[in-house]
């Protein structure tokens, strides 16, 4: 669901950096650097207190009206953007003139914005646009709603906390030459971009690494600062010989940068 001038405009026009962000290809990625080409993409995704969600999932805690709150409750209505259910009377008259398509659920849209249950108007607003088109995909014989995600979900999202945590360090799958990057925007890019940065199963190592590191600095080293200097190993010519040593190439002749070749690139504090 790549984006062009108008979802550029949205993301001026609104804060709404949870859901359109900069995007680019792992052929922009150069060593040490990123070269962004004012390309956009549209990420109906957020992390809310810790969790990953929908951008429309009902947003109970901002909802002050209890009647209201109570009614959405009764109803199960989970998503602001969930059409297929109506909330008061005032929709079922909309669906009942019109039913549910491309024009009517701009009237719902407009009225659930005036209840206020809908989080990112603007952008809302530009998906319903597409609602016909979106509601309608078909993957393997299915509807996405009859595979239990929202009609304007993304079929593979991967992890929203993986792809709106910065800031990381960026690497094409596939290089012939090193070119690891720091990336503190928070570009968002496909498959053929690895986005690394500490997990839960690395957060030990990683908090060792980083007391030792502000030990040595005598302060506080910023997440930033501490991938920085992971950089200068990471792009060192070890690191180039390590990647063709001993792995094998693709035929056109790239290396995969996995786990397993990362963990031959030791990052060693300061002596």
């Amino acid at each position: 669901m790549s984006a062009g001038r108008a979802w550029k405009r949205l993301a001026e026009s609104q804060p709404c950096g949870a859901l359109v962000h900069k995007a680019i290809k792992s052929k922009q990625l150069e060593l040490w650097r990123i070269e962004w080409k004012d390309r956009v993409l549209f990420y109906p995704y957020h992390v809310k207190d810790k969790k990953d969600e929908p951008a429309f999932t009902m947003p109970w805690d901002e909802i002050e009206d209890r009647k209201l709150k109570n009614r959405l409750i009764q109803l199960e209505v989970e998503d602001a953007l969930d059409f297929d259910k109506q909330l008061d009377a005032r929709e079922l008259e909309i669906v009942r003139k019109s039913g549910i398509n491309s024009e009517s659920v701009k009237d719902l849209l407009r009225h659930r914005v005036g209840l206020g249950i809908v989080k990112y108007p603007k952008a809302a607003a530009f998906l319903v646009e597409q609602y016909e088109r979106l509601h309608g995909r078909v993957f393997e014989k299915k509807k996405f709603t009859d595979m239990g995600k929202r009609w304007y979900e993304y079929h593979r999202p991967r992890n929203p906390q993986i792809m709106l945590g910065k800031p990381r360090i960026l690497s094409p799958t596939l290089v012939r030459q090193v070119r690891f990057v720091v990336d503190d925007v928070g570009y968002f890019s496909d498959h053929a971009c690895l986005m690394i940065q500490p997990a839960k199963k690395t957060n030990h190592t990683w908090q060792e690494f980083a007391k030792k590191m502000n030990a040595h600095a005598g302060k506080t080293l910023s997440k930033k600062e501490l991938l920085q200097y992971c950089l200068a190993f990471m792009n060192s010519n070890y690191a180039q010989q390590r990647l063709v040593t001993g792995h094998r190439p693709t035929p056109k002749g790239s290396y995969a940068i996995t786990e397993a070749y990362m963990k031959e690139i030791p990052i060693p504090a300061p002596a």
